[in-house]
């Protein structure tokens, strides 16, 4: 291939004028500067390492070249439809309201042209160029329609050195790469001539959010078997990262060991792609019914329910932490038996876990407990250590609000009772007090 460089691309101009172009103004034609080497993620940010994939996008872990501090940014690539793209920008609507010490810290997010797959490799290194297009021909992801053959076909560019090239034929006109090589002038050796199709990078949503650390799943597996210390600790962090999120109006919908992190001992919720809005469950815009991961997925969400669905899924995690799996094979057997209520005998006791457990994978939704129920049997328990101080404020305004509910009935009760006391006193009736 002849030389090319990297950030000039020519994209063919859809110039109205008549008439053929001569060579000596081939500088008068429109091309794209716009390269991988301009975007956003990659201009300001560093990319270390992945720190995950799945359905909902890819999770690196990168620096920034401004502040020098490390950052999860997720890649999510969006839909053609606007149905598809609401789907993923529902998380950044959860992670920007949300605060909580124990919820992953959302920074924030922007749109620009990304990656085409879930990359492992530099896969921009390989496809050099893009350009958008405002062509009235496009049909789809690029495709366009010859104006010569009528033929769909996918846009083109040719190298550097070519470009004069383009001048031999007509502007105006949207040809395919064989009706333009027809299109030439005799004297012109198409067989020099280098052209391919033009990549276009599909738009990605990307969420700038803080680092978490480990995820739980490695993290309880360096836990020391005797050390229940630490486990009530991260469980209790959690359960005040669940309870933010419920009391911003959320479900998680996926919560499980994959998506809890933990840094310096402090346990963060993460990853709400799949979040919902609480007034939307039972719409028809709550999203799929079944999502989430099934090992931790309660019962009820195979029919698009969700109110208590969090709460199984972290009792599930509750299970797997204090359980001290010794093989994969035992996690998956004891833990996917759980939704068909059988759980290990050592979980029939009447130790602080497995009490608090049976009442969170309770197959009835409104058997299991809320989070700020949790909560408040941690500590009675003496198991909520060092508690997040904006859960802690929230209880206590709860808790003033129902002193004050009660305060207004018996102050309405006593009234009524004196108002019965002049009563029967109008009619001479005597009561004992």
């Amino acid at each position: 291939m002849p030389n090319q460089t990297a950030n000039d691309t020519y994209t063919r101009s859809n110039s109205s004028s008549a008439g053929p172009l001569e060579l000596s103004h081939h500088k008068s034609l429109k091309w794209s500067q716009q390269s991988s080497a301009n975007l956003r993620h990659r201009t300001e940010y560093e990319r270390i390492r992945t720190l995950g994939s799945g359905a909902f996008g890819t999770t690196h872990l990168v620096k920034s070249l401004i502040d020098k501090h490390y950052y999860a940014l997720k890649c999510i690539r969006l839909g053609r439809r606007i149905g598809e793209s609401n789907k993923v920008l529902r998380e950044v609507d959860a992670l920007s309201a949300l605060r909580s010490d124990h919820v992953v810290r959302y920074y924030t997010a922007w749109v620009e042209r990304g990656e085409l797959e879930h990359d492992e490799k530099d896969s921009f290194d390989e496809l050099d160029d893009y350009s958008s297009f405002t062509n009235e021909s496009v049909t789809s992801a690029g495709e366009e329609i010859c104006n010569l053959c009528s033929e769909r076909y996918r846009d083109w560019i040719i190298s550097y050195e070519q470009w004069g090239l383009i001048d031999a034929v007509l502007q105006p006109l949207n040809l395919c790469r064989q009706c333009y090589i027809k299109s030439l002038p005799p004297h012109i050796d198409a067989s020099s001539i280098d052209i391919r199709e033009k990549t276009i990078l599909p738009e990605c949503l990307y969420i700038l959010m803080e680092y978490g650390g480990d995820t739980l799943s490695d993290v309880m597996k360096k836990i020391p078997q005797e050390d229940d210390a630490t486990r009530w600790s991260l469980f209790a962090q959690c359960v005040q990262g669940l309870y933010s999120i419920h009391e911003q109006g959320f479900y998680h919908r996926d919560v499980k060991p994959g998506n809890i992190f933990v840094h310096n001992g402090m346990a963060k919720i993460g990853d709400l792609g799949l979040s919902v809005d609480a007034r939307a469950e039972n719409s028809a815009n709550n999203g799929s019914s079944g999502v989430g991961t099934l090992m931790y997925s309660a019962p009820e969400v195979e029919e698009g329910l969700y109110c208590k669905a969090d709460i199984f899924s972290l009792g599930v995690v509750l299970i797997e932490l204090f359980s001290n799996f010794t093989t994969g094979m035992e996690r998956v057997k004891v833990l996917s038996r759980i939704r068909t209520e059988n759980l290990p005998e050592e979980w029939t006791n009447d130790t602080d876990e497995a009490v608090l457990a049976r009442l969170m994978v309770n197959p009835s939704p409104e058997e299991r407990p809320s989070a700020r129920e949790i909560l408040q049997q941690l500590v009675q328990r003496g198991r909520l250590v060092d508690p997040d101080s904006s859960v802690l404020l929230k209880m206590v305004k709860e808790l003033q609000t129902n002193v004050d509910r009660l305060e207004q009935t018996v102050q309405k009760r006593d009234e009524e009772i004196e108002k019965l006391r002049q009563l029967l006193a109008a009619n001479d009736v005597n009561i004992p007090d």
